[in-house]
């Protein structure tokens, strides 16, 4: 499938930011320079070069021109079973993390979840908790969580917003957390996803599939999280 013009600009100027040969702080070549080179319409340059600032790769400055952005990222150390929340990793980089709670709400449990939750056969429902996790107010993941109802009900009416190991900390007396089953992948942001994370469709996002349990291996929640790939890094 050939990609849309404005989408192989893109890539070709990443590429060159990646690569050295667009700098950081330095100013990119001027938009006639870009046109010839790429010999494609303005209105497709400008979508390209829209597309690179919604991504962090480029910014506008007033009066100045578009530059190469310095773009920092959070740093999660992945060690076997290690469980590290969102709010930590940020402060432990230096920065200030914020949630805003998208949905939380009772659904119906699928074949999945009831498996990953280790659900008996007459529970039929989960809470579903989905979370927008920014750092320095700029978002980094959503985050995907699913819990026992009969378990944890009470959940749908604390303070979603507060770090959710602290509230099973404190509301729930949970305390060794372990992640016996997590999976890395990466997808492309669909339309909505794009809307949340500030990049553009198809950008490249990690998901991070994991279930977290207590010491005993009695699962406390499955999630699916969404991040993006040039926010967040996994040192080994």
């Amino acid at each position: 499938m050939v990609q849309p013009l404005y989408i192989q600009v893109m890539q070709d100027v990443k590429r060159k930011i990646i690569n050295g040969d667009f700098k950081v702080d330095e100013q990119i070549p001027s938009e006639q320079e870009l046109l010839s080179e790429y010999n494609v319409s303005r209105v497709t340059l400008r979508k390209a070069i829209d597309g690179l600032v919604m991504d962090g790769y480029l910014e506008r400055i007033q009066g100045k021109g578009t530059f190469v952005k310095k773009r920092r990222k959070l740093n999660r150390l992945v060690e076997s079973r290690r469980v590290e929340g969102f709010s930590d990793v940020a402060k432990q980089g230096g920065f200030d993390p914020s949630t805003e709670v998208l949905e939380s709400k009772i659904i119906n449990a699928t074949e999945l979840l009831s498996e990953k939750l280790a659900l008996s056969d007459n529970e039929n429902q989960v809470i579903y908790i989905r979370r927008l996790r920014l750092a320095d107010n700029i978002p980094i993941m959503i985050e995907n969580n699913y819990f026992s109802f009969t378990k944890y009900a009470g959940l749908l009416e604390d303070d979603l917003k507060r770090p959710l190991y602290d509230i099973l900390k404190n509301q729930y007396h949970e305390s060794d957390f372990d992640s016996p089953d997590s999976t890395l992948g990466v997808v492309l942001a669909n339309t909505e996803q794009s809307k949340y994370l500030d990049c553009s469709v198809g950008f490249p996002l990690f998901e991070l599939k994991t279930l977290i349990t207590d010491s005993a291996g009695i699962p406390i929640h499955y999630g699916e999280h969404y991040i993006v790939s040039d926010r967040y890094q996994f040192k080994i």
